[in-house]
């Protein structure tokens, strides 16, 4: 009897599957739309974007749309077709004296993100220095062979006390007691089922920053970035001030603003 093939999957892969092909299927009948900004370039430094026509949000959704807005200018516009497609470059022959009307300032804070787990770590030096898995593993491994760091096969995103304390003391030396934390910071696992057997990935003794530890090339990459996340994961959250500075015409009769 001739032999015959069939193909099955379980109920669990058939679930999923069904939820890959109907992402797949809104991809596909994703229809981009079009939408424009307005920049304007005061001077060689100074850059605004326009976010307000007569107190209401722009939204410019053609190319003809932008050319119509161009025209409360008068007939002394020329505009030209950029270096990049799909950008104007309009050239005002009247000059349009802009004043400051207001001054926004706030704060944020920006938490550090957590110490490495082996697919954090895989991620960030894909990212940051283009390196494959394979090539991550091996040099994590070279490294931890060598006495430099913990093992590097863990899920567990948190540092043992002793591993605070020496990061604490290490910011209290080189920054000051203001940027670091007087209990140490933990983490939430993210991973399902993480196995938490062993900590995050972080350096064996703190001390040995990647000025001072005798290490070169990719080795010496990694160290650092293992290094770096480490010592960050226990400091205060950094403070980001955004300072936003509103423009508005001179002219009464134009009446957009520019941040």
């Amino acid at each position: 009897m001739p032999s015959t093939t069939t193909l099955s999957a379980g109920r669990v892969q058939s679930v999923a599957m069904r939820l890959v092909v109907d992402r797949e299927k809104e991809i596909e009948a994703f229809i981009p739309t079009e939408s424009w900004k307005v920049r304007v370039q005061f001077d060689k430094k100074l850059v605004a974007e326009l976010t307000k026509v007569n107190g209401k949000a722009p939204a410019f959704k053609t190319q003809k749309q932008i050319e119509e807005f161009l025209k409360n200018f008068g007939e002394g516009v020329s505009v030209e077709l950029g270096e990049k497609e799909k950008t104007l470059i309009a050239t005002l022959k009247q000059q349009y004296p802009f004043i400051l009307e207001e001054v926004d300032t706030n704060e944020t804070f920006r938490m550090p993100g957590a110490p490495f787990t082996t697919s954090t770590l895989q991620q960030e030096a894909s990212r940051k220095m283009g390196f494959g898995v394979k090539q991550t593993m091996g040099i994590a491994q070279s490294l931890y062979q060598n006495g430099h760091i913990s093992y590097m096969r863990t899920d567990s995103v948190n540092l043992s006390s002793e591993a605070m304390n020496a990061c604490k003391s290490y910011i209290d030396t080189n920054y000051g007691t203001e940027y670091s934390l007087v209990s140490g910071r933990k983490f939430d696992t993210k991973t399902a089922n993480a196995q938490e057997a062993h900590e995050a990935i972080r350096p064996t003794h703190t001390e040995n920053t990647p000025s001072t530890i005798k290490l070169e090339g990719n080795d010496l990459r990694l160290y650092k970035l293992i290094w770096e996340r480490t010592v960050a994961s226990q400091m205060q959250a950094a403070k980001i001030e955004t300072t936003t500075y509103n423009f508005v015409p001179e002219r009464q009769d134009q009446k957009w603003q520019t941040k």
